[in-house]
């Protein structure tokens, strides 16, 4: 099946499991609404028109509700003021200067919030085997802390203050989503296919 009817299907589907689960609740005020994890990047504007119209009628949406999309130039380009940028270091092969490249030109974009990840070898990955057979180099610890340091003092440099461990931000943009985990556990909607 084609991608964009699997992605027509799948959210059909999450509309319609989103609205039986809201009609037996008491509404209550939502004030994050996060589309993560790479795929929903490529939604068309209906297919994300028609999950927040569902979000819309299902809770109550706090007037000053954050809604996170991952895809800075469509969004800057559509008048989103509010854009966060996910970075992952210790890509392999990746230098300390390829790293400090990449934090600079994520800068010159001009995001409002950048969380910094440090790459994530997992066990029976098709990147591990490759890694396990020589074909590429995994990053050593004491590189990735240089690289998790680099970021921090290169964004507080430009401005971002370091609230979490992952996560810079310009005054005021503090991203609500990843606040809201500290000590509750967030209602989500989805599936892997």
């Amino acid at each position: 099946m084609p991608l964009r009817e699997r992605s027509e299907r799948t959210i059909s589907y999450q509309v319609i499991r989103l609205r039986r689960r809201t009609s037996h609740k008491e509404l209550r005020e939502v004030t994050s609404i996060y589309f993560g994890g790479g795929t929903p990047t490529f939604l068309s504007p209906s297919l994300l028109e028609r999950i927040l119209r569902a979000c819309h009628e299902g809770f109550t949406l706090s007037p000053e509700v954050e809604i996170s999309i991952e895809a800075l130039l469509i969004a800057r380009k559509v008048g989103f003021e509010n854009v966060n940028v996910d970075l992952i270091f210790g890509i392999p092969t990746e230098s300390l200067s390829d790293w400090m490249r990449t934090l600079q030109r994520v800068i010159d974009l001009e995001p409002t919030h950048i969380s910094t990840y440090s790459l994530e070898i997992h066990h029976g990955t098709e990147m591990e085997r490759r890694i396990l057979r020589g074909e590429l180099e995994e990053v050593g610890e004491d590189e990735q802390a240089d690289m998790y340091l680099l970021a921090r003092d290169l964004l507080t440099s430009h401005g971002f203050e370091h609230y979490e461990i992952s996560n810079f931000a310009r005054d005021g943009y503090r991203c609500r989503h990843n606040l809201l985990y500290k000590g509750f556990s967030p209602e989500g909607f989805g599936e892997f296919w």
